[in-house]
This record gives structure tokens, sequence and C-alpha cells, in this order.
């Protein structure tokens, strides 16, 4: 509009070429990103990132998928998650991203059909979607060589699934924004053996994770554990947070929250989390942000928000209510009420409503007891 040019990146190359390189003497401690992520209760908490972490995360990155200068990046899931992982690995190459115009399943196909897409990183839900287009076959992914999932699990029979829609390109990472997407990676050729379906993957480079015991032991292969790592890919801290900085890294390593185990060939099997968060179509949820907008409801006296297994979505959003005295309102409408304020992602799937919430001998409201119950009620139903 009113004649404004353009740029392109032909002009801008030829702009800038022969102008000198930057460069930067920053050790390697520096903070080369802030990103924010959310606790046990959902406050956030600043993580800083050092440029060896990001190092790390390009050097694994490129050598767990191969990534060449033939690689075409299809952008489907937010830059703002786990995709801002493989930004520089695949540019790093010599590969491109194609981004997208619009969002959704469509757009991602199309993207593979039209545009020559041979990686991708993605929530499982969003594989699934892709799978359940109408009239979509592998024939519309004609170049892809590399399905990456993360940010939620793939139970073992949606792993077959998949891999018997896709072939064998499926691959996946564990890690967290306090130690960037890979501290542990699953190839495709890892996928061959059904018994890595439920693993997480090997320790990839410049990592070491163990299992470790309440007192700090760390725990010989097949025990269960929290799961514990350290080395170039771990954060130097939480900004502005000493004391809560103290609490996750302890002796150099960092505590990620999560309970499990490597088996005897070194595969990592994650068991559960000892934080209550829950992981919803790749996104997370921490139940006090929902809990605390049912709260605002005027009917609700309080409530408990848990996650349930879910085929869809890996979890779903469930919330247990227990109602003034003397009120009413339906589940739509307190659905409709937590929409309104948190958005789609962390409203609730389900409502179960309750005369009595259990709780403990002090009146604290046993969470765990609404879930079983939950999950008991659905099996029986």
């Amino acid at each position: 509009p009113g004649g404004t040019t353009v740029p392109t990146v032909a002009g801008l190359i030829a702009r800038h070429d022969g102008a000198p390189r930057p460069t930067f003497s920053l050790p390697a401690e520096a903070t080369q990103a802030i990103k924010f992520t959310g606790g046990t209760t959902g406050a956030p908490k600043g993580v800083m990132q050092p440029y060896r972490a990001w190092m790390a995360n390009i050097a694994n990155q490129i050598h767990a998928w191969g990534f060449d200068g033939h690689d075409r990046y299809i952008v489907a899931a937010p830059i703002t998650h786990g995709t801002s992982t493989y930004i520089v690995p695949i540019l790093a190459q010599g590969g491109c991203h194609v981004m997208l115009a619009e969002a959704g399943a469509a757009a991602v196909r199309d993207a593979f059909r039209e545009r020559g897409g041979t990686v991708c990183f993605m929530p499982p839900t969003l594989v699934y979607m892709l799978m359940a287009l109408p009239g979509t076959s592998r024939a519309d992914f004609p170049r892809l060589r590399r399905l990456i999932y993360g940010g939620a699990p793939m139970p073992p029979e949606k792993i077959r699934e998949v891999r018997d829609f896709f072939g064998p390109v499926l691959g996946t990472t564990y890690g967290q924004t306090e130690a960037p997407q890979i501290l542990t990676v699953m190839r495709p050729e890892d996928f061959e053996d059904p018994r890595n379906w439920a693993a997480v993957g090997r320790v990839a480079w410049f990592s070491d994770v163990a299992i470790m015991a309440p007192d700090g032991r760390l725990l010989p292969r097949g025990e269960v554990g929290e799961v514990v790592a350290r080395g170039d890919l771990v954060m130097t801290g939480y900004w502005r947070l000493p004391e809560k900085t103290a609490e996750t890294l302890v002796d150099g390593w960092l505590h990620t929250g999560d309970r499990g185990l490597f088996d005897e060939r070194g595969f990592l099997y994650l068991k559960d989390r000892l934080k209550d968060m829950v992981i919803t179509g790749g996104f997370n949820v921490y139940p006090v942000d929902v809990e605390n907008a049912l709260g605002q409801h005027a009917a609700v006296h309080e409530c408990a928000v848990f996650g349930i297994p879910d085929d869809k979505w890996g979890e779903a959003v469930h919330a247990a209510v227990q109602l003034r005295p003397g009120a009413s309102a339906p589940e739509a409408e307190l659905i409709a009420f937590v929409r309104a304020l948190l958005g789609p992602v962390q409203t609730p799937k389900h409502i179960h409503f309750y005369e009595s919430l259990p709780r403990s001998p002090v009146g604290k409201v046993l969470k765990s007891a609404v879930r079983e119950h939950v999950l008991g009620t659905a099996v029986n139903a």
C-alpha cells in the first residue's frame, strides 16, 4: 500500500553482500533466552537457557535426525513451544522452513503435499487429526522422512496406528524448558522394536540422565525414581527466583519432577509425573489456574481439576465440583464460564458433581481420590 516496496530475500542478500560478519564474545554460560514456564502451582517461572544449552540442542537435533540441505520443515506447531528448537538446526544445515498461512490439519497436509515437506514436529493430537482427514493417505506426504512428536505421550496402540499409516518415519524426544527438548531421543529405527513403544528413547549427547531416590541416591536400571539430568542442556536457573532454582538444581542435577526408569538397554520409560500438570493436545494446563477460574462462579463451593487419559488429546482436563448449598449450575454453564475466562485449551471436557468432595483428616480435598473415582466410574460405565 502507498507504493511501499516489499523486500525480497535476493534483495536483502545483495544489500548486505560483503558486509563484515558480526562477532560476539559471550561465555557459554551467558543467557541466550528466558522462556517462561509454569510449575506445580502454575506460577510462571523464567527459565534462563544459556548459549551452551542451545548449542547442545542444535548439535543433538542435527545428529539425531540427519537434517540436511534438502529438508523442508513444516512449521505446524507454535514457535513459542517445542518447534523453536528445530528452527536453527534446520537452517544450520541449509534447509528451509515452510510457514503456513492458516492453522489446522488440512493446511498441514496440503503443505506436505504441495510444498514438499520432509520433516515436522507436532503434538500427537495433530498427528491423529492428519490421519482422520477424509480422503487422506500416505501419498499426501510424498517426501516425509521424519515425523517427530512431543509435548505429550503417545500410547503404544496409537504408535502402531501411526506407523501403519505413515511408515517408519516416527520419532520423539524427551525434555523440558529447563533442559530443552532433547535429553533423550527415539529415532525411527528405535520404533522398529515394539518393546520401545512405551519409552522416550536413550540419552542424547552432552547430557547425563539418571534415576534418583528421594534420599538422593542414584538408582540402578529397572528401579523407579525421579528423572534427574545434568550437562550442557540444563538451564542456569530461574530468573530472579534463587530459592526455586536451589530447589530444582541440587548438586548439579536438574530435578525434572517426572518419575521413570531405565531398562537394561538404556531406554528411558516415564511412569508418571510428580507434578499435577495436565498435558492436553501438547499444551500444558495447570490445575490451579482452572480451579481458580471455576471458583469464580457464584455456584461453586470448591473444586478439583485433574487429567484423565484420552485417546484424542493424550489427557483431557476434567473437574470435580461441589456446589454451594442450594445453588445449581449445569455442566454446560460451568464449561462455558471457564472457556470465557481461559479459552478452549484449559476448559474442562467434563465436570463431575459431588455433594461433598473427599477430604483428608485436615480438610484438604483429596484430588487423587477424586481422579480414581472418576476413572473407576468410566471403566464401569
